[in-house]
């Protein structure tokens, strides 16, 4: 499933449990991996995305937060993911 909305593209492959958001066009960046296990693209003045491995099965166990992806996309819209 793939989506753009309020300048977001939002694809989430639900046969990896796997959820990627970008911002703007994709560029060359480079990759780190933070305390929770989110991966976060990012030139050297911005960050441009995140890709979340166990999306669905995080919100199941109850051990996720929007603030993992507010962190580093504070402008993105998280009602954007109720249909995931």
């Amino acid at each position: 499933m793939k989506k753009i909305v309020h300048g977001f593209t939002i694809l989430y492959d639900d046969f990896t449990d796997t959820l990627y958001i970008s911002k703007d066009k994709p560029k060359k960046a480079s990759s780190f991996i933070d305390e929770n296990y989110i991966i976060v693209r990012k030139t050297e003045n911005d960050i441009l995305g995140v890709t979340i491995d166990g999306f669905k099965s995080r919100k199941e166990e109850k051990s996720w937060s929007d603030d993992f992806i507010l962190k580093y996309l504070p402008k993105f819209h998280i009602p954007d993911l109720q249909t995931i």
